[in-house]
């Protein structure tokens, strides 16, 4: 006779392998603070998938804009389970996903002069994010103050900004990447970056902070490579070569891992073992074309 729990886990798709047909393209997704759904953004608007029922039809929050939304993020704070912020042109937008009216944009942030190009909530504080866009600033949000104004402003002056992380073992340190370059702020020490790292020969994608290291970050670019480096000591400790330039490196929730996702060319992602970089530990491959993003459940 099974216990409860295994039943349990025989049951949940956590413990399972799926496929699930999705007919809209997909700009972005993201899960919830408690794994058990994940939102994912496309053109007409927000579709959220209950992972549990995945076959069930998603909740749609449209998008009443000619912009289709191109990054999503789920507030990872259990107390603001109900908060999604995505992008659409210069505008990031929250939307509260439990508001009884028709309308779920709770707040719109409009400070920037280009299109957003990234955005992320504080590890530390539910009610604080971080937005960057072409427009080269970096801006900071606290939403417990005012919408109308960022709370800090960052900027690398003459080119924009790709990505923006805050770091998830110090709540004041935030990074953003600039073309080739890596600025990391510290917002209590005004706008002046507290390190500058010229990281790539060209482009950078994506950048990461370890779950492990506070100094410890990842970048990588449309040169192929992903580089593990150490922000205190201005050093690149780890450097992978790829075979196509690689949109998003981040590091594993376990492990000294990261997960690389190739730009074009390739529809697999690849899981890496920092201490021996040479070769891919497991290939994670089933898509048709190049994914657009991934996440740990």
């Amino acid at each position: 006779m099974r216990s409860r729990t295994e039943s349990n886990q025989s049951n949940s798709t956590f413990y399972q392998s799926l496929v699930v047909p999705f007919e809209h393209p997909v700009t972005s997704l993201s899960i919830s603070p408690l794994g058990t759904e994940v939102v994912l953004a496309a053109k007409r608007g927000l579709y959220i998938l209950n992972l549990e029922s995945p076959f069930d039809e998603p909740k749609i929050l449209q998008h009443f804009s000619k912009w289709e939304v191109a990054d999503v993020i789920w507030n990872p704070h259990p107390n603001r389970s109900n908060w999604i912020a995505s992008t659409s042109n210069q505008k990031a937008l929250i939307w509260d996903i439990t508001s009884g009216s028709n309308n779920h944009i709770k707040c719109i942030l409009t400070k920037h002069l280009r299109a957003v190009s990234d955005i992320h909530w504080s590890p530390f504080h539910s009610d604080i994010l971080a937005t960057c866009s072409y427009d080269s600033y970096v801006h900071v949000w606290d939403l417990r103050l005012r919408s109308d104004r960022p709370a800090h402003s960052f900027s690398a002056w003459q080119v924009g900004a790709s990505q923006v992380k805050f770091n998830r073992m110090n709540e004041f340190i935030l990074a953003s990447s600039h073309d080739t370059d890596v600025h990391v702020w510290d917002i209590r020490k005004g706008s002046t970056p507290q390190t500058l790292l010229t990281a790539h020969a060209t482009k950078i994608y994506g950048i990461d902070w370890s779950r492990r290291h506070e100094c410890e970050l990842v970048t990588c670019s449309q040169d192929q490579q992903v580089k593990l480096w150490d922000t205190k000591e201005k050093q690149c400790k780890t450097v992978i070569s790829t075979t196509s330039p690689v949109w998003r490196a981040r590091f594993t929730p376990f492990g000294n891992g990261i997960v690389t996702m190739p730009q074009r060319k390739d529809n697999n992602l690849y899981l890496w073992n920092l201490d021996y970089p040479s070769v891919p530990m497991h290939i994670f491959s089933g898509h048709s074309d190049t994914p657009t993003e991934f996440v740990w459940r």
